[in-house]
């Protein structure tokens, strides 16, 4: 449901509060000044302005109690110190002669006007400081909860940008470290593939040392050979050589045979 539909309530401005990129009624992300973000941000302020008017009026309201029961109070005890006052003077009074009687009382008058002005003039001052001081405090508070305002929305962006970067070092760590574990493996790869190549290398150098052995083998076995028949070329020639003559020998002897006898 949107915030158009329904109102923000005081438990989803405090869970805002909690995480402000995240939107309390979906829990998806949002961005910095976007329409959600600035219309939670306003609500929230409302809400604090909402909190400090009425504690400044639970404020107001235990001052006034409290000037009130510091006048009664006030009362009450100038109006014992009173009653002590008119009985220790009537006692004194009745002491006295019936020509003292006059002039203490006129005294009396005087000296309960004069208290009477006092108590006045104390309670009018006291209202005037408590209402003089009332007035600064509400100045104060505002002034410091405007401040207190700016430094938490600074708190909160540098807070999210913060977060920020922080999740952007956190994937460039973990693409480093993929990096990593694939070039590990990469030179495991290679590292085998370099092992195999040298077994094979091995094989071949074998191969290629049985090969010129045998070879050499070869070469040795054809060098006897060609010998050998170069020795039964010779023999041959040798008894070619005796053996045509006679062959020719007994060739003729036979064709004379054959012409004579016939």
């Amino acid at each position: 449901m949107s915030y158009s539909n329904k109102d923000v309530t005081k438990d989803e401005i405090n869970l805002w509060k909690k995480n402000k990129l995240i939107n309390p009624r979906t829990n998806r992300k949002i961005k910095l000044n976007s329409k959600i973000y600035k219309y939670l941000s306003e609500m929230e302020k409302k809400n604090r302005k909402i909190k400090n008017i009425s504690l400044k009026k639970n404020n107001k309201k235990s001052k006034i109690e409290k000037v009130n029961n510091d006048e009664k109070n006030m009362q009450t005890e100038t109006i014992n110190n009173d009653k002590k006052n008119m009985q220790t003077e009537t006692i004194n009074n009745d002491k006295k002669n019936m020509q003292t009687e006059t002039l203490s009382n006129d005294e009396k008058n005087i000296q309960t006007e004069t208290l009477n002005n006092d108590e006045k003039n104390i309670q009018t001052e006291t209202l005037n400081n408590d209402e003089k001081n009332i007035q600064t405090e509400t100045l104060n508070n505002d002034e410091k909860n405007i401040q207190t305002d700016r430094i938490i929305e600074t708190n909160d962006l540098l807070i999210n940008e913060k977060e920020s970067i922080i999740n952007e070092l956190k994937d460039n760590i973990f693409e480093l470290k993929k990096s990593i574990n694939n070039t590990e493996n990469e030179n495991i790869k290679l590292k085998k593939e370099l092992e195999e190549k040298n077994k094979l290398l091995e094989e071949n150098n074998k191969q290629i040392d049985e090969l010129r052995n045998k070879i050499d083998s070869n070469k040795n076995e054809e060098s006897n050979n060609y010998e050998n028949t170069n020795e039964e070329k010779n023999n041959v020639s040798s008894n070619l050589i005796i053996v045509v003559p006679l062959a020719i020998f007994c060739i003729g002897w036979v064709i004379k045979n054959s012409f004579f006898g016939l």
